[in-house]
């Protein structure tokens, strides 16, 4: 259904995955409890939720919350306009940033695996954790059992 451009967009589910493509909004906010999120190109702050599935974004610009109990969170061309913060309990994250790493404040997190940087602009890699830049936008990954990359 077309959606008009620069509203709120709630959209919460029971069971069952949930994908959204090209909504350009303040925010948009999907929460299911068990099933997979798939976000195509949006624009706004946007926030995913699901306690038992994987979250995929592609090509996504703005403020970015996304949270898994259980599974893998990924990112494909995503620039991020404010602060970001990805959590899963139980899965690995791996985000694509077109931001320059000089923007970023990087704050990388696991319990078990292992965290590694991957670009032109920054290689590197840790055991547990990794903090490195002081830039303007937050960005927060953390996952208890999982490893992290941000390409």
């Amino acid at each position: 259904f077309p959606v008009t451009i620069f509203v709120d967009v709630k959209m919460s589910s029971d069971l069952g995955d949930m994908e959204v493509r090209g909504i350009r909004n303040k925010s948009t906010i999907l929460q299911t409890p068990l099933g997979d999120i798939i976000a195509t190109n949006i624009l706004g702050s946007i926030d995913l939720e699901t306690a038992l599935g994987d979250i995929s974004m592609t090509k996504v610009i703005g403020k970015i919350k996304a949270t898994t109990s259980n599974g893998d969170i990924s990112g494909k061309e995503i620039t991020i306009s404010d602060d970001c913060m990805l959590y899963s309990s139980l899965g690995d994250i791996d985000f694509q940033l077109n931001n320059p790493i000089s923007e970023c404040n990087l704050n990388l997190n696991t319990s078990l695996g292992k965290v590694k940087v991957n670009r032109s602009d920054l290689k590197t890699k840790s055991q547990k954790e990794l903090k490195t830049g002081n830039g303007k936008f937050k960005v927060n990954m953390n996952t208890s059992l999982g490893k992290i990359i941000v390409r």
